[in-house]
């Protein structure tokens, strides 16, 4: 359901374009209904040409079959994109709907449907995901850190997800609430990393844009830059927090029980 959505968002990229200093590359698959006709068939990796004119430049169409959800075709694209635009630093965008945290679904109906999962595949039965575990496999055999993982997708900005890719990347951007369907104003993304020597700058003046292009959605926004370098730190603070709120369950159950017991003996 998020076809029209996905053309739209690359022709955002389209509007500013490559330059000398950012390159943008694409690994996209349509949605099974839109398999069946030549234009939208298959897997397809393109690279933003420096006018709009130039849509897939060059492009390469993989079998419909490839699966996004496995590590291996992860790491192959990265080092795909790699070969065609070297690059000092690299962002991993990640766009699609997103699985949150729910553990409960991990080993579910569907084995490779597993929780805190993105881009989710809809040619195959169950449309499953790209779990975390397979991202963080996929990033790491490429050889490659990311300057910043950017999910554009819903609830994924969460502190349990963010946590297990301290290792993959120096950033993560994305949001903890609903994402509307338009996804990022990625000419917003272009423009801004193209014009800042400063990153954080950067990705905070399009954070900003971003929302204001969301407005109006009627729903809780919000799209945040997370630093990895400080996520060590905040599980301490975590942690300590966690075990004071164990010891004070602890302390509730024990007046629970003396004041059971001694309503018993008043009985």
């Amino acid at each position: 359901n998020l076809d029209v959505a996905m053309v739209t968002n690359i022709r955002e990229a389209l509007l500013t374009g490559a330059s000398d200093r950012v390159k943008f590359t694409g690994q996209i698959k349509f949605s099974s209904k839109l398999q069946e006709y030549e234009e939208t068939a298959g897997t397809q990796r393109f690279i933003v040409g420096d006018t709009p004119e130039n849509w897939y430049t060059p492009v390469e169409v993989l079998d419909t079959d490839l699966k996004l959800y496995d590590p291996q075709n992860l790491t192959d694209f990265i080092n795909w994109s790699k070969e065609q635009c070297p690059a000092d630093e690299y962002i991993l965008l990640l766009w699609n709907h997103g699985g949150a945290w729910a553990p409960y679904d991990d080993g579910g109906v569907v084995p490779d449907l597993r929780s805190r999962g993105v881009v989710y595949d809809d040619v195959f039965d169950g449309k499953p995901g790209l779990s975390l575990d397979a991202l963080v496999k996929g990033i790491q055999d490429s050889g490659t850190k990311m300057k910043m993982i950017y999910y554009d997708a819903c609830l994924m900005g969460m502190v349990e997800i963010l946590s297990e890719l301290t290792d993959c990347a120096d950033y993560v951007l994305g949001a903890s609430h609903i994402t509307p369907g338009m996804g990022g104003d990625y000419d917003s993304l272009i423009y801004n990393l193209n014009n800042s020597t400063n990153f954080e700058q950067a990705i905070e003046n399009y954070s900003k844009e971003t929302m204001a292009h969301w407005n109006g959605s009627g729903m809780p926004l919000d799209l945040m830059l997370v630093d990895l370098s400080k996520m060590d730190q905040l599980l301490s603070v975590v942690k300590d927090f966690s075990t004071i709120l164990a010891e004070v369950g602890k302390i509730a159950n024990k007046n629970k029980e003396a004041i059971e017991n001694d309503a018993e003996n008043i009985d």
